[in-house]
This record gives structure tokens, C-alpha cells and sequence, in this order.
């Protein structure tokens, strides 16, 4: 079974067509990163309840094809996230839980009993695509990273925890010998070393680290957003901070996404509690004309559930429901770039569309919602309720979408409403 769109039952849709679905061998997909090589497409994926990492031939993506699974680091290892440029694959190796107390870790599939794991970042050879090959492992000393950006070129930019902090910064790794990558520099905000006294709320780089010339985008959590200068590598410069206050959950800043061509950037914060018991979360679009004074123009409407949902909202349905993960292009010219249309994740909401022509009154153009799944595709952590659990989002230049939940396979959809550029 490959392609059985059967499996996922479609409670609501606008705008949006089922392609093909794949359960992945009951490993959900997570973060994803594509390339294209000799005419074939290929999607490689971290996953959320395994130690390992899958390759997809969606060159067909009617008839997506799993050619290689491999696994990673066992014990108390995430895998999550991954990105791919040039030829290297770029994949995370983090502690499960990292910030959560013991019993809370252990909902995740940390076993505190044997309390260690690997950490920082693989760089793998994947010129040929379907072999990865090892090249070389940066170490961070710490938790290890989450969310990195690659581009292809010299350098990684990490979300990594690095000893003698409390949580992630930035760093700026070399790979020009990926056998022996370098750190060139890192930042990060007051409070975060260990020598210094903590602030009221902690602040981490969830990341990427989106680089955009010689500017890096940071989602740094309960400190905001902020804008670096790197034109000097090795020397990062603050050039502004917005803050979020109170709004969002425990995370924070989840998401700050450049769109250079309009002088604008997404900002997102991401649930993170079941049965909406964060704080509001918010999708906003900011003004970023001036760099020093970033101004938040409007924040996206609330999903509601359409005449087709058996529930009023989707707080009732269960499961986690707000802002999660945006498609990022990544500079890659296989991937989508973002236009007029805003494709975002949202949980138990499923895969939501907006079209912000207007950035001071984006509106909801399509989506996408499954309904519960039939059973879990692995172990029984969370969230309590059986729901849908939209985590993230990749589409290719094609216009394929790529979504991963924790709780179904990999599925293939596409945006059929007007264009709008």
C-alpha cells in the first residue's frame, strides 16, 4: 500500500484536492526537506515517534515510493528535523523532552532510567540520493539542535544548546570540511548562560535560523523575533527585537519568515497545550520596511470549522489547535516560493490557506481537515484524544503539498483555487 487516499477520511475541505496519502511504514512524518536529482524528486523526512529518517521518490506524487529507510540514535534521541542542499543532508539530533520535567518528557519517550543521548547535527553525502553517506557530526556539548537552516554554501545556521546555556542560540557552523565542521560564532539574548541570573521567562531559538542575504530571521521564543546582521560572520549584531508579550504559549516565538521581496515577514507562535489552554496564539504579518522598527500589520483570522465539521470549534475536537509550521522555500529551486498565499499547519485544524494580497486583511482562501484517524500509527503518547495533529508542511515547485501529523502517514495535496500569484 503506497497511495490509499481511503485511509484518510475527508471531513472538510475548500480549495484543496487529496492526491495520495502513505502511511510510511506507521512511522508519521516530520520535518521535511526535498531535492531533485537526474529528473526524480525526492522527499526526505524525520519522524516523530521513531529514531530514523525516510527517503520518498515523489516523482510521481500520486504514487509517492518509500525507497530507503535508516535509523538513527536509539535511546532518549530525536531525529526530527532535516534539510538537504547542494548534495548534504543536514539532520538534527536533539534530547527528547529537553525542556519539560522527567514525567512530562516521558510522554515523548524519553526513558529516564538510562539518561543519555546523542546530540548536534549529521552531515551526510546524498549526491547520490537514495545512499546517504556519513561525512560528519557537529557537537554542541549540550541538548543538542531542533530546528537548522542550510542553504547549501559554507555555512550551517543552527537552533542549538550549546554547554554553559540554558536553552537554544544561534550558532554559525563551517562545513567547507564537513568531516571537521567548525564553529565560526554564536548569540544570544541576557539570561541564557548558566553565569548569568535567568530571566522571568525562558528564551530559546526554536529556529531555523532563516538566513536571507547577510540577515538571519531568528524565532527566539518568549524574547520575540529578531533580526541579525551577519555580513560579519563572526561577529552577529542585533539590529532589532519585537516582542510578543504574554500571547502564544511556554514556546513562544516559533516562526519568523522572511518575504524580502514585499519587505514583510511572518511571525508565528505554535500551541502547544491540548484543549487550547495556552494563551491566544497568533499568525501575525509585519512590516519590516524599516529593520530597526518591525510593526505588526494584522493578525490571520482564526480557523472555524465549515457546516461539514461535526464540532462548533476546533478547541472542542481535542488534541492541539493553533499555529504550527509554514512552508519555507529554503532558497531551494525544487520548493514553492511564497507568494500571495500563506500555507500553514494548524493541528486538530488541519492545513489552512490565506491569501494575503492585502497584508492588513488576510483572508482564508482554502483548507484542508481529515477526520480522526482509524488508529494510532505509534506509541500511545499524545495527544489523549485520537485527532488529527497537522504538524508540518513542505510543497514543492510542482505545487504538490506535503503534510506530516503525528498521527497519520505522509500526505500528498493540492491547492485548487484561483491563482493569485
Amino acid at each position: 500500500m503506497s497511495d490509499d487516499t481511503s485511509i484518510v477520511r475527508i471531513q472538510e475541505s475548500r480549495n484543496v484536492e487529496l492526491i495520495a496519502y502513505h502511511p510510511l511504514g506507521k512511522r508519521p512524518n516530520f520535518k521535511m526537506a526535498m531535492q531533485v536529482v537526474e529528473g526524480r524528486w525526492y522527499l526526505y523526512t524525520g519522524h516523530f515517534w521513531h529514531n530514523g529518517w525516510t527517503i520518498c521518490d515523489v516523482t510521481d506524487p500520486y504514487h509517492p515510493q518509500v525507497v530507503k529507510y535508516w535509523e538513527g540514535p536509539k535511546l532518549n534521541t530525536w531525529t526530527l528535523q532535516v534539510q538537504v542542499a547542494e548534495g548534504k543532508l543536514i539532520t538534527a539530533l536533539e534530547k527528547i523532552g529537553t525542556w519539560l520535567d522527567p514525567a512530562r518528557a516521558a510522554l515523548w519517550g524519553y526513558d529516564g532510567s538510562r539518561p543519555t543521548w546523542e546530540e548536534g547535527v549529521l552531515i551526510w553525502d546524498v549526491q547520490q540520493p537514495t545512499e546517504p553517506r556519513l561525512l560528519g557530526h557537529f557537537r554542541t556539548g549540550g541538548f543538542g539542535t531542533h530546528r537548522n537552516f542550510y542553504d547549501g554554501g559554507r555555512y550551517m545556521h543552527l537552533a542549538a544548546n550549546m554547554a554553559g546555556y540554558r536553552s537554544n542560540i544561534y550558532v554559525a557552523v563551517d562545513i567547507s570540511d564537513p568531516a571537521n565542521p567548525c564553529e565560526v560564532s554564536r548569540w544570544a539574548v541576557k539570561g541564557q548562560r548558566h553565569d548569568e541570573p535567568p530571566e522571568r521567562q525562558l528564551a530559546s531559538l526554536h529556529g531555523p535560523p532563516y538566513v536571507e542575504g547577510n540577515r538571519a530571521w531568528l524565532s527566539y521564543g518568549r524574547a520575540g523575533a529578531i533580526l541579525l546582521d551577519i555580513s560579519d560572520i563572526e561577529q552577529p549584531r542585533c539590529i532589532s527585537q519585537f516582542s510578543i508579550g504574554d500571547f502564544g504559549s511556554i514556546m513562544g516565538c516559533h516562526t519568523f519568515l522572511p518575504l524580502p521581496e514585499r519587505k514583510m515577514a511572518v511571525l508565528t507562535t505554535e500551541a502547544i497545550l491540548e484543549d487550547c489552554r495556552d494563551s491566544a496564539n497568533l499568525v501575525a504579518l509585519m512590516d519590516m520596511s524599516d529593520e530597526s522598527r518591525p510593526r505588526a500589520m494584522s493578525l490571520l483570522p482564526t480557523p472555524l470549522p465549515s457546516e461539514q465539521a461535526p464540532y462548533r470549534s476546533y478547541a472542542d475536537r481535542g488534541g492541539k489547535f493553533g499555529p504550527h509550521n509554514i512552508h519555507m522555500p529554503h532558497h531551494q529551486p525544487c520548493l514553492a516560493k511564497v507568494g500571495n498565499l500563506l500555507h500553514l499547519t494548524y493541528f486538530a485544524g488541519g492545513l489552512r490557506i490565506y491569501d494575503i494580497r492585502d497584508p492588513y486583511q488576510p483572508r482564508e482562501v482554502g483548507y484542508f481537515v481529515p477526520a480522526d484517524p482509524h488508529e494510532r500509527l505509534a506509541r500511545p503518547y499524545l495527544p489523549t484524544k485520537l485527532v488529527p495533529q497537522y504538524e508540518d508542511i513542505l510543497i514543492d515547485a510542482r505545487g504538490f503539498i506535503y503534510v506530516g501529523d503525528r498521527n497519520y502517514g505522509l500526505t500528498v495535496l493540492r491547492y485548487t483555487g484561483p491563482d493569485i500569484g
